[in-house]
């Protein structure tokens, strides 16, 4: 009999131990990722760099991201695509964590890791509904948690589309086109903002954009105009004419010292607490723009503002071969 959350006894992650799985290294090209998923009849792939999980890689996440925008799957790799810093649990949690962390999360893959953060197995919503541990409405408010994210048709929260889509057909309403670029661009920016707010620990969606713009405004000023297009391009459209009406640079007096007393002062924040969270947001860069915008922008800074962004990963040593041959459910 199925129980529910609170009620369960506590069952460890052990038995979702996988002899073999499919672990992919960061740079594999996403046409190498989808043979690998479909030889093996699985939805995902994990992705793992230096003996740690780095990202994931679902068949959704290929149909958004690369067959949708139309990228070249032989170019693209994984690591411009894939859900980086995914949501892990180290093999001695429980399947109550697994559950509670879909929910919270909004996934139905969790890899399972031992100390290190390498990869030994995966749990899925669907093994948990398998399993007859839980009651249907814990496994239904996952899938809720899911429905409810925002998307073009849909406001958050809603989960079906409020209005029929109709691919192609152009709008006779001037008017119900801007309303939809203008909820599209509001959609993205919260997207945004949840970025923020997992990598940050700020507490609201405002917060985090507040802090957001302090920083990316000190960038699009401390580098050259058409540089700081190409920045901005990538950023939630909501806010690119802000950025790009910002005072052209290079402005050599933007330093992370400005960065941080702007912090501290719109947010709040004493010295120390401002000083982290400026680290914290330039961290969450590395999931808002590809990793070659992200180096050349890097780049073009000064020492002490270049440090306020992530160093891309340099590539492994180690020989790829053949994928390992996954046994992962979908």
């Amino acid at each position: 009999m199925a129980l529910p959350l609170q009620a369960m006894a506590r069952m460890s992650l052990e038995s979702y131990r996988r002899p073999r799985m499919v672990v992919l290294n960061p740079r594999t090209p996403i046409y190498e990722a989808v043979r690998a998923m479909e030889s093996n009849h699985i939805g995902v792939v994990i992705v793992q760099d230096h003996g740690r999980v780095v990202g994931v890689l679902t068949d959704r996440d290929v149909a958004m991201r690369v067959v949708a925008p139309e990228r070249d799957p032989n170019t693209t790799r994984l690591e411009h695509v894939m859900t980086k810093d995914p949501v892990v649990l180290p093999v001695d949690a429980d399947e109550r964590d697994a559950l509670r962390a879909m929910r919270e999360r909004r996934v139905r893959r969790i890899p399972v890791v031992e100390d290190g953060g390498g990869a030994v197995g995966l749990v899925t919503l669907d093994d948990l509904l398998l399993a007859e541990r839980f009651d249907a409405h814990a496994i239904a408010e996952v899938v809720r948690a899911q429905l409810e994210e925002p998307a073009e048709l849909k406001p958050e929260g809603v989960v079906h589309p409020t209005r029929p889509a109709r691919p192609g057909a152009p709008s006779s309403d001037p008017e119900r086109r801007a309303q939809a670029l203008s909820t599209r661009q509001h959609q993205t920016a919260l997207s945004a903002a949840r970025v923020v707010q997992d990598v940050t620990g700020l507490e609201t969606p405002e917060s985090a954009l507040t802090a957001l713009d302090i920083l990316v405004s000190a960038i699009v000023r401390r580098i050259p105009p058409a540089e700081a297009r190409d920045f901005i391009s990538q950023l939630p459209s909501e806010f690119h004419e802000h950025w790009l009406d910002l005072p052209a640079g290079p402005d050599r007096s933007i330093t992370r010292g400005n960065i941080e007393a702007e912090l501290a002062e719109r947010l709040g924040l004493d010295d120390a607490s401002a000083s982290k969270l400026a680290q914290s947001v330039g961290r969450s860069l590395e999931r808002l723009l590809s990793a070659g915008q992200l180096a050349h922008a890097r780049a073009l800074l000064p020492e002490g503002l270049r440090e306020l962004l992530p160093e891309p990963q340099r590539p492994s040593t180690r020989t790829l071969g053949t994928p390992n041959i996954g046994l992962i459910p979908r």
